[in-house]
């Protein structure tokens, strides 16, 4: 088993994940993220960068070729990712590393890569799925693999009406990507109920990712630095 990874601190920075909005851009934005999480689950640790095919884009995320080239545009658009087109396969490099192997990261398990075509494209359902699957990510925490937030803050973060904050965690336990245990409300929270995200797949594994071969396959069926946990991160 490996893992990807992705620098975390544009999920909380303003905008962050708040871009990425429902409406007639529901679809476009429902790629761009696929697309950023298949960037991250093969990235090469060293060089935060890996040469991916149009093709093997379309295996790993379940979108069109039509839609993936939308949804890079908007990842370049938004400074989320440079791209390398002088390369017969065009190289992805995700920014917000700081040009540094020993920068924050966040783990994106195997699991991910295998779910993300399986996961849906269309909807303000899917949109919510995809973006509360990176706010989680980033949230959780390295000794227990789980992720402390209420609904609240999901919805400040990631900028979504309540009903779609259900319907989104529901995508990601049917594709066995989250448990969720219902936690109790706090002050802290502001009376909102704080609940437990458990994260499910091998994090622990190798940190360079499969070769791109082993990954259009799987789309077809130590101490880190870390970013704000839920302890450190309102909820």
């Amino acid at each position: 088993m490996s893992w990807g990874h992705f620098p975390p601190a544009w999920v909380f920075r303003e905008g962050g994940l708040n871009r990425f909005k429902a409406g007639s851009t529901t679809g476009k934005h429902v790629a761009a993220l696929k697309c950023y999480l298949a960037i991250a689950s093969v990235l090469d640790f060293k060089t935060k960068s890996t040469d991916i095919s149009l093709t093997s884009f379309e295996l790993m995320t379940g979108c069109s070729r039509p839609m993936v080239v939308h949804g890079i545009a908007i990842l370049e658009d938004a400074g989320l990712v440079l791209v390398d087109r002088t390369r017969r396969t065009y190289r992805y490099t995700l920014t917000g590393f700081e040009g540094t192997s020993n920068a924050p990261f966040t783990k994106v398990p195997e699991q991910v890569r295998g779910a993300l075509g399986q996961l849906p494209n269309r909807g303000e359902s899917a949109l919510s799925a995809i973006k509360i699957l990176i706010l989680l990510l980033a949230l959780r925490n390295n000794s227990t693999n789980i992720a402390r937030i209420a609904h609240q803050k999901i919805r400040e973060y990631c900028g979504m009406q309540a009903r779609y904050v259900r319907q989104g965690i529901d995508h990601l336990v049917n594709h066995r990507l989250v448990h969720v245990h219902m936690g109790e409300k706090s002050s802290a929270s502001g009376g909102h109920p704080v609940n437990f995200y458990a994260l499910l797949g091998d994090f622990v594994g190798n940190r360079r990712a499969d070769p791109m071969d082993q990954a259009a396959s799987t789309a077809r069926q130590t101490t880190q630095p870390k970013p704000p946990t839920a302890d450190d991160v309102p909820f």
